[in-house]
């Protein structure tokens, strides 16, 4: 593959036992949505594979009845799979017609034949069949015109050439204006006189909120659409665009809902002996926290009417609701009258929050994202005029940082671990030229291009987070989380490898407890020696 020239048409197929399944978050260059069943081992590898070869899998491109992308089934029929695979490269993923399994094929095995049709691109044949198509055109064409003669029909055209030209303009005017509407829509949502009563009721001092609705007072905005700019026109609602005061002015109406949505009801989960925590909130993106679902219903329905008085409302396909160790089925949360998704994993300032407390999602949905960065530079790895030391420079920089997004909340499970650190071998051999079959060692790898393995910085990042956390002050809500026990109980058994056990086992491992971690924060030299202690000792028993 390595040999292959780039502007060959390279078509990879055959049997390579590989689950892709139907999930491509982060691998939508690579696979379509329409695979069959969940990702293995194999499949991972597969779609690696293809995202560093620049491949796309035919079978996951076309909707097709399940029967017909399925190309094994097992002697007893009681397993199907699709295993068998045709792969294209991408620049030439526009010849690839359809791609489906023949049911009715007899070629004697347990696997069904797998077709994929392509559209040849081949201009000389092309030009030859236009050739004589126009010969015979034209044979007709001169003949009819000498026989029969040709009358002309004078039409009458119901609208001029200059009116069509000013539908036209005025169709593709509307058309930007709506999507400045769409990218503005949150902000410009906004009520301004019920902004101003928002002020007050902040205590803000009456004459700033005068000198602001000078401000606000006949402000006007253009479109810019292809170097043209539109007639002004007026802005009634919202604020203004890139205006300093502007971010600043909708957080506060966000916060007036949030206040009035919470307050005089704990609804929310119990985080301390006295306190409640009803919601997390990051500008627009709200999340909101109850113990119980008929609470959710309330305080969503609480939501929906106070972010009305401002102006605002809420999107419900772009809201889900999430239930963690629910017992029954209870009715769906509302919005608008639209029921609520319920799923069991969702996105939140991009890490993945799952049912299970587990953090396998988010880390499948890094290593998608990072291999998205990966293939983007790849001109980068491939330079011969860029030195080995700036190629990794990048790679830690845009790179890992992408990867390892949020790693400090992960709880290090050895399997999850394994996933990174295969993916990331990957592509340090990827950058060093070391194709298959060559072998290297893991350590050797790690050793040429000065890297250390994946545990032991996602274990640094995450004890410099937790120093940084424990130097808030007490009232903080990320240095309380650090010691906050949830409600309920565990299910029997063995309990689960959790983030603050894995803490907890580190301290274990550095014959230090919680308490004096806590008192070694308020030093940041100290922490400093700490966390290496921490690293170098589980790295060397690892």
């Amino acid at each position: 593959m390595a040999k292959r020239k780039k502007r060959d048409i390279t078509i990879l197929m055959g049997d390579m036992n590989a689950k892709v399944g139907s999930a491509n978050s982060g691998n939508e260059g690579v696979m379509g949505k329409h695979g069959v069943g969940t990702m293995n081992h194999n499949g991972e590898l597969f779609v690696d594979f293809c995202s560093v070869n620049d491949m796309i899998i035919g079978g996951t491109l076309f909707p097709h009845k399940e029967s017909h992308k399925v190309t094994w089934r097992s002697p007893d029929g009681s397993w199907e799979n699709q295993i068998d695979h045709i792969a294209i490269s991408r620049r030439w993923r526009g010849t690839l017609q359809d791609c489906r399994i023949k049911r009715s094929a007899d070629v004697g095995s347990d696997h069904h034949l797998l077709l994929a049709s392509y559209e040849e691109d081949d201009n000389e044949g092309e030009d030859e069949i236009e050739t004589e198509w126009s010969i015979i055109k034209e044979a007709y064409t001169s003949t009819c015109e000498e026989v029969l003669g040709k009358v002309k029909r004078e039409r009458k055209e119901w609208m001029s050439d200059d009116t069509w030209e000013k539908v036209e303009e005025r169709r593709k005017l509307k058309a930007n204006i709506d999507n400045c509407r769409t990218r503005n829509q949150k902000a410009n949502a906004m009520k301004q006189t019920s902004l101003w009563n928002i002020l007050a009721h902040y205590g803000i001092p009456s004459k700033i909120i005068s000198m602001i609705k000078v401000f606000y007072n006949n402000f006007q905005a253009q479109v810019s659409h292809e170097g043209d700019l539109t007639e002004p026109f007026n802005m009634t609602t919202g604020v203004r665009q890139e205006c300093l005061l502007s971010p600043l002015l909708f957080i506060t109406a966000l916060d007036w809902v949030m206040r009035e949505t919470t307050k005089d009801g704990r609804t929310g989960i119990q985080w301390t002996l006295t306190d409640m925590l009803d919601d997390l909130d990051f500008a627009d993106d709200l999340a909101l926290l109850c113990h119980t679902i008929s609470q959710m219903r309330e305080k969503t329905q609480r939501l929906e009417r106070n972010s009305g008085q401002v102006g605002l409302r809420i999107n419900p396909s772009k809201t889900k609701e999430m239930r963690v160790k629910t017992v029954g089925n209870a009715k769906p949360v509302c919005c608008r009258g639209i029921e609520l998704e319920t799923v069991k994993e969702f996105t939140y300032l991009g890490s993945v929050i799952s049912s299970d407390g587990g953090a396998t999602k988010d880390v499948e949905a890094r290593i998608g994202k990072g291999n998205a960065a990966f293939v983007q530079l790849r001109p980068v790895w491939r330079a011969r005029n860029i030195s080995l030391r700036t190629k990794l420079r990048i790679f830690e920089s845009n790179f890992k940082s992408i990867l390892l997004y949020g790693c400090e909340t992960w709880g290090l499970r050895q399997a999850n671990m394994k996933k990174l650190q295969t993916f990331i071998n990957v592509r340090l051999r990827y950058i060093l030229g070391i194709w298959w079959p060559n072998k290297i060692s893991k350590n050797d790898l790690l050793e040429r291009t000065g890297q250390e393995p994946v545990e032991v910085t996602i274990r640094r990042r995450k004890w410099r987070w937790i120093g940084h956390t424990l130097r808030k002050p007490p009232p903080s809500i990320t240095r309380a989380v650090l010691e906050w026990n949830p409600q309920g109980k565990r299910r029997r058994g063995r309990p689960r490898l959790s983030w603050r056990r894995g803490v907890m086992k580190d301290l274990q491992h550095a014959k230090t407890s919680w308490q004096e971690a806590k008192t070694t924060a308020k030093d940041r030299g100290r922490w400093r020696h700490l966390t290496e202690a921490l690293c170098s000792r589980r790295g060397k028993e690892d």
